[in-house]
């Protein structure tokens, strides 16, 4: 089990390394922002109800990571499947460093400016899909 937890914590963290950059991405919006989920009305000011949609921003600083692959190509069809699920914002980064090899393609939905609608994506597709995944802040 400890060594299971440990070889899980090393893939995590070199499919985390600082270099990124976007391979590919779904078409992009005609505004800035798209909001999807419930129509209910917001939370006041300062919070969120879970009911408030989910507020997806085109140059957000955070998202949610479903997948990584050493192929660009299974990404791509990781990235495809997400989209034929309805989430649309999906995309893949290409992280790691190419001097030593190192490199992971990362699917990752939505970009967010708020961790908080980050984190209700992560839970809606944990629970629809039973993912792991996680909030990943290196989108670009």
């Amino acid at each position: 089990m400890r060594t299971s937890f440990i070889v899980l914590f090393v893939i995590a963290a070199v499919a985390c390394g600082r270099k990124t950059e976007v391979v590919e991405t779904a078409a992009p919006a005609t505004t800035d922002t798209t909001v999807v989920g419930t129509t209910e009305t917001p939370a006041e000011a300062g919070g969120s109800s879970g009911n408030d949609p989910i507020v997806y921003a085109e140059a957000g600083a955070v998202a949610v990571q479903v997948g990584a692959w050493r192929s660009e190509e299974a990404a791509e069809t990781d990235r495809k499947l997400w989209i034929s699920r309805g989430y649309r914002h999906a995309h893949v980064v290409k992280a790691g460093d190419e001097s030593t090899g190192e490199i992971w393609f990362r699917v990752m939905l939505g970009r967010f400016n708020r961790a908080d609608m980050a984190d209700r994506l992560l839970t809606e597709v944990r629970t629809k899909y039973g993912i792991r995944g996680w909030v990943n802040p290196d989108v670009h």
